[in-house]
C-alpha cells in the first residue's frame, strides 16, 4: 500500500492572473502548497503554506462553492501522486487573493521560478498527463475570482440617491454601467 498525506494547494490570484511556480523537487509548474501537519485543519494548512511559501497572509473568498459548512476559500478537493516517490496526495485547494503582485515572495528553497498567469496563457504552461489538474484547477480559481467581484458590483451600493427609489429605466441604466465596468 502506498503512502498516504493530507495537504492543501492555494491558488493565489491577482488582477485576473493566477500565481503557479517551478517546483524545484517535483520540476512542474504548481500553486503554493504542502502537507498538513499534525493536527491542522486543511484551512490552518493553507494559511501556513501562504506564509511559508508565498511569504504574505492571504484573503480567502467567503464561500467561492456555495457548499454549506465549506471553510473559506475551499473549491476543490483533488488526488495526486506525487513525483518523485509516487506519495498518494489528498489535496484540499482553495482560491485566495492579495492586493498586488508584489506582496507575494515564493520561498526560492521551493520554487526556481514563478509567474503569473492569465486564463489564456495557461495553455503554454508545459504539464505532464499528472499534472494536468493543476491547470484545470488554476482556470477554475480564476473563474471563481471573477464571478466574486462580478457578485460585489452588482450588490455594491446604488449608483442613485438612496432617498429616491430608482425607476425602471435608472435600474437599467445602473445595469448598464455595472455591466460596462465589468468589461471595462
Amino acid at each position: 500500500m502506498e503512502p498516504v498525506v493530507f495537504g492543501a494547494s492555494v491558488y493565489i490570484v491577482v488582477a485576473e492572473r493566477v500565481l503557479l511556480g517551478l517546483h524545484r523537487k517535483e520540476r512542474k509548474w504548481l500553486p503554493i502548497g504542502g502537507k498538513r501537519l499534525g493536527d491542522e485543519t486543511p484551512l490552518e494548512t493553507a494559511r501556513r503554506e501562504a506564509r511559508e511559501e508565498a511569504g504574505c497572509a492571504v484573503d480567502f473568498l467567503p464561500n467561492p462553492t456555495g457548499v454549506i459548512g465549506a471553510p473559506p476559500g475551499f473549491f476543490a478537493y483533488e488526488e495526486h501522486l506525487s513525483e518523485p516517490g509516487n506519495v498518494r496526495c489528498l489535496c484540499f485547494a482553495f482560491v485566495a487573493t492579495v492586493p498586488n503582485e508584489s506582496a507575494v515572495t515564493l520561498c526560492p528553497r521551493e520554487f526556481s521560478e514563478s509567474a503569473w498567469y492569465t486564463h489564456d496563457a495557461l495553455a503554454a504552461v508545459p504539464y505532464t498527463p499528472r499534472s494536468l489538474h493543476v491547470l484545470q484547477l488554476a482556470r477554475t480559481a480564476l473563474h471563481l475570482v471573477a464571478k466574486d467581484r462580478r457578485h460585489a458590483l452588482c450588490h455594491a451600493a446604488p449608483l442613485e440617491s438612496p432617498d429616491v427609489a430608482p425607476s425602471r429605466a435608472a435600474r437599467r441604466r445602473q445595469h448598464a454601467r455595472r455591466a460596462s465596468a465589468l468589461a471595462g
